[in-house]
């Protein structure tokens, strides 16, 4: 059985990559496309270290017993250093205006569907290259 596939490329300036393969499905346990007689596989991933311009920070968010909600991310591959610069200053994080997030993130977190984050000053620890922004 021949498989034609598409390599994923490199992720795009967005992070986004697309792969698309014929004669194959996806496998979730493995996390990629296998041959098969007929079908097709499409996996769509985003990869979260690749921000944008203009205030984006691609890390991890968690909602945790112990610390509460935060956002942690690479100061080098997850924030442009334009971005830190500005949202980042004298030891706090500098939310403008209200933080909001979808319903379904929201309940994954185990937070009310319709959490806000409120505006305000938010304290951070950073450990090497990694950041963490404490939202309480």
């Amino acid at each position: 059985m021949k498989t034609i596939a598409e390599t994923p490329s490199s992720p795009s300036f967005l992070g986004l990559s697309i792969a698309f393969s014929t004669r194959a499905y996806w496998d979730g346990p493995t996390q990629s496309c296998l041959p098969r007689a007929r079908g097709w596989c499409l996996h769509i991933s985003f990869d979260a270290t690749a921000p944008v311009p203009g205030g984006t920070i691609c890390g991890e968010i968690n909602n945790l017993v112990t610390t509460g909600l935060t956002l942690t991310f690479n100061k080098k591959t997850g924030v442009t250093p334009e971005t830190f610069s500005k949202f980042f200053r004298n030891g706090k994080f500098i939310l403008e205006g209200e933080g909001t997030m979808a319903e379904e993130i929201a309940k994954k977190l185990g937070l009310a569907p319709s959490y806000i984050i409120p505006e305000g000053d938010y304290s951070y620890k950073e450990t090497g290259e990694m950041v963490t922004i404490i939202f309480k």
